[in-house]
């Protein structure tokens, strides 16, 4: 029986753990639970020629489609974004001498977001974290003054918890995004179209008001640095 990884929207697994393996090719099947995927790749040993995943997406039973083909030449990290069509995806890592590696795997929902990132990990920009509300009092989630510099492109903001609420995300004094969450809706995303720019000295405020009971609240924001 194949084994196949399942992902729920903004769960992130190991599809490939870090082990040295030979040459040759190892698949790995995911179900995931978004419209897109954000991956990691580490590459520790590759003692020569090359890396290769080849990422299919599953139509039906022996029916596939390749949707996107990475190569790695050298040991490092790459990070980039998949946009398939379906949520059944084969993974296929092709190994050309002794290597050893890593696939990390986001479930996403925001995949016109993520087509703006670089696919250079150095330029993008990610936080993720969790705080623990204070009932009818403002908590901050996120905060942060640009770089000189530098510049940050906001792609998008989601927060997630199960308490009534309402979040606001500010530049300076001036509110850039808003949402409210519920029980029955956990989920507010903002999606920036065009990105929202920061510049440098300019001071990002993520945070929300909640009622009781004191409850964790999930954020996720991302974009890219320059």
């Amino acid at each position: 029986m194949t084994k196949v990884c399942v992902l729920h929207l903004y769960e992130t697994l190991n599809i490939f753990k870090e082990k040295d393996v030979a040459g040759g090719f190892y698949d790995r099947y995911m179900q995931f639970r978004g419209n897109s995927l954000l991956n990691t790749i580490t590459v520790d040993r590759l003692d020569s020629g090359s890396l290769v995943l080849e990422f299919y997406e599953v139509i039906e039973a022996n029916v596939e489609n390749l949707i996107k083909t990475v190569t790695v030449t050298a040991t490092g990290l790459i990070q980039f974004s998949i946009i398939p069509f379906h949520t059944q995806i084969r993974v296929r890592a092709v190994t050309t001498d002794i290597s050893s590696f890593t696939l990390k795997t986001t479930c996403r929902e925001d995949g016109s977001a993520l087509q703006s990132l670089p696919s250079a990990v150095q330029d993008g920009f990610y936080i993720d974290g969790i705080e623990l509300s204070t009932p009818g009092i403002p908590t901050v989630l996120s905060t942060f003054t640009v770089a000189p510099n530098k510049t940050i492109y906001l792609a998008s903001i989601n927060v997630s918890t199960n308490i009534a609420g309402h979040w606001s995300a500010y530049i300076d004094a001036s509110i850039i995004a808003s949402g409210r969450c519920h029980a029955g809706s956990p989920d507010s995303r903002f999606d920036f179209y065009p990105l929202r720019k920061i510049i440098e000295a300019e001071e990002f405020t993520l945070s929300m008001t909640g009622r009781s009971p004191a409850t964790d609240i999930g954020f996720h924001i991302q974009g890219k640095e320059i």
